[in-house]
């Protein structure tokens, strides 16, 4: 009796790890009416970038490869004609998704010592347990132009491979020994953003701090990160304080306005994600100033200002 009871428990076993296996099905990445919100800091002294990256099924050709078309939009609702197109995202056979520029997106972000004619790596949902991952956004070189000297870091290697189910499917989450991956998830991408920011610090960057807010598929929420209160939480486009208010608008001709209001403002700064000052202006007390977008590559900036009472001010803006 006991030996049928136990041979009973042992197809019961076999009939649950033969339906689990039946169940997973590799997740492709997605391919159009896909969307990943994210939490971006550029550096120590910037606010939150809120921003969001969609594809919308178009095509496009960058040298002889085909790719997706990717865009950068920073509203709460998708927008091809106010989205920045900032390149192609494609899936190749074996399970490895690669991007290529058009524009950069921030510094480090992917990593910016990739050769401009090169495609990225971004993902390889091929590995297993123990395999070293060495490509393109994960061949981390600390250069001497930020201080430290020619130095790789050690390998970065996959730690763990489980799986959670989303909806009706199963998919892969893969863990590595650095946590600046974040957890890969199979058809989304990095618990830390689309792109994934290399854990960098230097004198004028710690870009190491961003997050996924969630991911959309379809217009259905597939993921979302609860330390977030919001899908889509509002850009930092107006700075308030006691004295009053900066607004900044996009005008026509890549021209951007400022307008500072009662503000009293005295100086006002303009840095890349970098941090590097690329023009200061003295106010001198006027209440709008106009900065000509020709001297400017499309991409996202930092504005800093200081009023006559010493209180300091900071935002972003985007020149199309």
């Amino acid at each position: 009796m006991m030996k049928y009871r136990i041979l009973f428990i042992l197809m019961i076993l076999y009939h649950a790890v033969s339906s689990f296996a039946q169940e997973y099905k590799y997740v492709h990445f997605p391919q159009s009416d896909a969307i990943w919100s994210e939490a971006y800091i550029v550096n120590d002294a910037a606010p939150y970038i809120y921003e969001r990256f969609a594809l919308n099924g178009e095509d496009t050709i960058i040298g002889k490869q085909s790719y997706k078309k990717i865009y950068m939009f920073l509203d709460s609702l998708f927008d091809k004609n106010t989205a920045t197109y900032v390149g192609g995202l494609r899936e190749s056979s074996d399970k490895k998704v690669w991007f290529k520029d058009e524009i950069r997106v921030h510094l480090f972000k992917p990593y910016f010592m990739i050769p401009d004619s090169e495609e990225i790596l971004l993902y390889d949902f091929s590995v297993n347990v123990g395999d070293t991952i060495k490509k393109g956004n994960f061949d981390v070189l600390f250069p001497r132009s930020i201080g430290y000297g020619d130095s790789l870091l050690p390998p970065i290697i996959v730690n763990q491979i489980d799986t959670v189910k989303i909806e009706n499917s199963l998919r892969k989450k893969i863990s590595f020994n650095y946590g600046w991956i974040g957890e890969w998830i199979e058809g989304i991408g990095s618990t830390l953003g689309l792109f994934i920011t290399p854990q960098v610090d230097h004198p004028t960057c710690t870009c190491n701090d961003g997050q996924l807010i969630g991911f959309k598929y379809e217009d259905e929420i597939l993921y979302f990160n609860e330390m977030f209160s919001e899908f889509y939480p509002t850009a930092i486009q107006l700075i308030e304080n006691q004295t009053g208010k900066i607004l900044v608008r996009q005008l026509l001709n890549k021209e951007v306005q400022f307008d500072f209001g009662n503000s009293n403002i005295s100086f006002l700064g303009i840095y890349d994600l970098a941090g590097k000052l690329l023009q200061s202006h003295n106010i001198k007390m006027q209440r709008e100033l106009i900065l000509s977008g020709n001297h400017f590559i499309s991409g996202i900036y930092i504005y800093k200002a200081l009023d006559l009472a010493g209180n300091h001010y900071s935002g972003k803006f985007v020149i199309k």
